[in-house]
């Protein structure tokens, strides 16, 4: 179900999510459309720029390591490109807590998630868009 989720047949989404775990990109479209927020669900971020540009997300959540795209690039990409560096950039990642601060401002992220989140941590990104 995962692959790629449609939204309604249309391109522009609120929220683009960028996760290897098709569960958990499941999981976090459900969400936020029960909050009203348009999401879009990717397995992978290959051509992400043109995704960002396509579906004009206020918000990215990016798995930071990505078996075929390297998410810190990727996220880099983002904030160079003079059309897409507004978008919030959020890492969802397994790494400890004190390894992801180093990387996310390393890339200019806005933020991350630790695995495995809670509904309050989702809340809280919520109220970022």
């Amino acid at each position: 179900m995962a692959s790629k989720i449609p939204l309604e047949n249309e391109k522009r989404c609120d929220v683009l999510i960028i996760e290897n775990d098709s569960d958990v990109i499941d999981l976090l479209v459900y969400y936020f459309q029960f909050k009203g927020i348009r999401a879009k669900g990717f397995l992978d971020g290959l051509n992400l720029i043109n995704l960002v540009l396509e579906s004009t997300p206020k918000m990215v959540i990016l798995e930071a390591f990505l078996p075929f795209t390297n998410g810190l690039e990727l996220c880099m990409q983002i904030k160079r490109n003079t059309k897409t560096r507004e978008v919030k950039v959020y890492f969802l990642t397994t790494y400890p807590k004190e390894h992801v601060e180093k990387l996310v401002a390393s890339v200019h992220a806005d933020g991350y998630i630790v695995k495995p989140f809670n509904m309050a941590m989702l809340d809280e990104l919520a109220t970022k868009l």
